[in-house]
């Protein structure tokens, strides 16, 4: 089960302030902690070898068409596939979550959520039962084709 071997992610603390912006944060992730921006920039250098830009945060993937494409909601979910999440009605998409797609048959998402404390993978459902993540309001895929991950293209 793909969801298994993205469980050593969930040593990493939830950290606000620690996202892809920061200097040195892929130094520093594994002692100050991740926000769920930095852990999409973190799995995708770890699991893809893929180093997104830093400016790449929650509203610069919603707005994104260069490096991600948007996908319609019924769209056949994909391995990597990133869920932005956010409370109904929200105007400012800096505010947007990100999680991840690890299991796409059983719709477990991986993301940094201060719910947890830290990283944690959910199903899909379970998100809908929090205020601050009721609503999707993009699925972006990237647009290069990535490779399934495999024992040696995962931390």
């Amino acid at each position: 089960m793909f969801s298994e071997r993205y469980h050593h992610f969930s040593s990493l603390s939830y950290n606000l302030k620690n996202g892809p912006h920061r200097e040195q944060f892929y130094e520093r992730v594994w002692e100050e902690g991740i926000n769920c921006q930095g852990l999409l920039h973190l799995f995708y250098y770890h699991v893809f070898g893929k180093q997104l830009p830093s400016s790449l945060r929650s509203k610069e993937l919603y707005d994104d068409e260069t490096l991600f494409q948007t996908l319609d909601q019924d769209a056949t979910p994909r391995f990597g596939d990133a869920y932005l999440f956010g409370r109904e009605n929200l105007q400012d998409m800096r505010k947007l979550h990100i999680a991840i797609l690890v299991e796409p048959n059983n719709g477990l998402l991986l993301h940094a959520t201060p719910i947890a404390s830290g990283v944690a993978i959910w199903p899909i459902e379970t998100f809908f039962t929090h205020e601050r993540y009721a609503q999707i309001y993009r699925i972006k895929r990237f647009k290069e084709e990535l490779p399934l991950p495999t024992p040696q293209n995962h931390v």
